[in-house]
């Protein structure tokens, strides 16, 4: 079984969010928002998961994570 620190979560997280909006830029607009929509779906998986575990959430990575989501919601 494989156990991941809070820290490598998170940067998988926002590894793969990034990668997601990335790639949404080049496709047609089905693909953008698919795209868009598995990076929320990446970032609210984080969330339901740190959630289990309170005392390790940062707000500031929460932060982060959400801005990324937020700014390319608004351009797209």
């Amino acid at each position: 079984m494989q156990y991941w620190t809070y820290d490598e979560l998170t940067t998988a997280i926002e590894t793969e969010i990034r990668r997601q909006l990335d790639k949404a830029d080049s496709g047609s607009d089905f693909e953008r928002r698919k795209r868009r929509e598995y990076a929320l779906g990446a970032y609210l998986a984080w969330e339901a998961i740190v959630r289990q575990h309170p005392s390790e959430r940062h707000v500031d990575d929460a932060r982060r994570l959400r801005e990324l989501i937020d700014i390319n919601r608004q351009s797209g």
